[in-house]
């Protein structure tokens, strides 16, 4: 299984997985790190994945010069539309991210990924993450933002490709196809060329109704 997961077009087809509004964790990101002795419409910032656009427009409405580039056609029109609507203005392609990042060398202060990386096998990922620092100016901020393994989608998963890739069955993120989990090992190797990390966190949410689990990787790295 190679790069973008068809499945994501389909489910934006019926309204489903089209977050609307911003997660707090972006913002907190992009306002900690973002280079404050340049004026923040000289600040581009790149999200992975974009989806729909929900935290971007949040940050264009603050100022900063956005793109997002996401595989879902559907997901991208609905960006383009928020931002039309609001009158804003932000850069959004329709492209598999597995593949060339199409944006220049250096280019960006700040690159997100909200739980996009994520979605495609270790190997696709590393490729991405390179591509990533390729984009970013040295010095700039990469939020990124997996799985973790102690997760209830990854651990009650019949079908699994690899120890890392796995078909979401049941828990809280089930029905979003295939996505790979990453223990502390796969994190820490995936960005030890050319990064310094400066924040590494996992996170799990305990449902003590249904008793799942949701956890997360929130990494911050900064290119060299």
């Amino acid at each position: 299984m190679k790069g973008f997961q068809q499945l994501w077009e389909e489910l934006r087809k019926e309204g489903k997985q089209t977050a609307r509004y911003p997660y707090d964790k972006v913002i907190s990101f992009v306002f900690r790190y973002y280079p404050r002795q340049k004026e923040r419409s000289e600040v581009r910032i790149l999200e992975v994945g974009c989806g729909a656009g929900n935290n971007l427009w949040a940050l264009a409405m603050e100022g900063f010069r956005v793109y997002g580039i996401d595989g879902s056609e559907t997901a991208i029109s609905m960006a383009e539309d928020t931002f039309e609507k609001l009158g804003l203005q932000g850069e959004f392609t329709v492209g598999d991210f597995t593949s060339q990042l199409p944006y220049p060398d250096n280019f960006f202060d700040l690159v997100i990924d909200r739980g996009s990386i994520t979605c495609v096998d270790y190997e696709e990922a590393r490729r991405v993450v390179s591509e990533v620092r390729r984009v970013l100016k040295r010095g700039g901020y990469f939020f990124f933002n997996p799985y973790a393994r102690t997760h209830t989608s990854y651990t009650t998963s019949s079908h699994k490709l690899n120890e890392r890739f796995v078909l979401t069955e049941r828990g809280p993120i089930a029905g979003t196809g295939y996505v790979c989990f990453y223990n502390k090992e796969d994190v820490t190797e995936i960005i030890k060329e050319g990064w310094e990390i400066l924040e590494l966190k996992e996170l799990s949410l305990v449902n003590h109704i249904d008793g799942n689990v949701h956890s997360e990787w929130e990494v911050v790295v900064r290119k060299l």
